[in-house]
């Protein structure tokens, strides 16, 4: 028996993803803290910032209410009741489509990939307007020297 022919009787699916639900496909999933989830669902629920292992947390404490989820550097130092009042604000409630229905985990990771994408360009227009702005200051005070 050949490594392929070994390879392609593997299942498909490492299981369901705990944040969204979903079936995890082989080669886009991830375990973090012993528990399998897709690579695109390791997402601050709050932010919707990637996370990366060594700088993101769990709480355990308002899993039981809100479902298995990785806080980013900036909301896992957040006091439990303001952490639970900004996943009320999101209607982040476990059971809740948007907390870990199988269809929602696909649409609130496109949400959040759909939002970075629009800030990235947001921030490159502001950029490009100060660099404007600045043009325009300098060619006003050209036009003044003169």
């Amino acid at each position: 028996m050949s490594f392929s022919s070994s390879y392609a009787n593997l299942p498909q699916s490492v299981g369901k993803c705990k944040v969204c639900g979903e079936d995890v496909p082989r080669g886009e999933d991830m375990t973090v803290d012993r528990i399998t989830i897709h690579t695109k669902c390791f997402i601050c629920p709050i932010c919707q910032a990637k996370c990366f292992v060594g700088s993101c947390a769990r709480d355990q404490g308002v899993e039981s209410r809100y479902g298995v989820y990785w806080y980013c550097g900036e909301h896992m130092l957040l006091p439990p009741g303001q952490k639970t009042s900004k996943l009320q604000e999101l209607n982040m409630g476990k059971g809740h489509k948007k907390a870990n229905g199988p269809a929602a985990g696909a649409q609130d990771v496109k949400k959040a990939e759909k939002t970075r994408e629009l800030q990235a360009k947001l921030k490159e227009a502001e950029e490009q307007r100060k660099k404007y702005e600045q043009l325009c200051k300098d060619l006003e005070a050209q036009l003044k020297a003169l």
